[in-house]
């Protein structure tokens, strides 16, 4: 399969702050020049209701669960639920260029 061809998946542990995953949900809504891409917010049940960010960004798919905190744990939750041929991995505390994804989908 080519790389054009695989699907990719973004997912986002997020350990810092609400403020953070808008942040960074923006930054890769904003991303330029890369082929489609769906996003996984695995977050930390202690930053409080995602709510609020749900309806800003209806097309993420947010997974949190008592007990699930560190960032291993959250990555794990989030690579389960990924759907991508290839799966790139960020922080909430990470802020993407804006041609991240396209340069990671266009490595090997």
């Amino acid at each position: 399969m080519r790389l054009q061809e695989q699907s990719v998946t973004v997912v986002v542990v997020a350990i810092c702050s609400l403020q953070n995953i808008e942040r960074t949900l923006s930054a890769l809504k904003a991303q330029r020049d890369a082929p489609h891409f769906d996003v996984v917010v695995a977050a930390d049940p202690r930053l409080g209701s995602l709510e609020k960010i749900r309806v800003s960004f209806s097309d993420v798919r947010f997974f949190s669960r008592d007990g699930c905190r560190t960032p291993i744990e959250l990555a794990a939750l989030g690579l389960k639920a990924a759907r991508g041929d290839r799966i790139l991995l960020t922080e909430d505390s990470c802020l993407p260029d804006p041609r991240w994804v396209r340069s990671e989908q266009s490595a090997e």
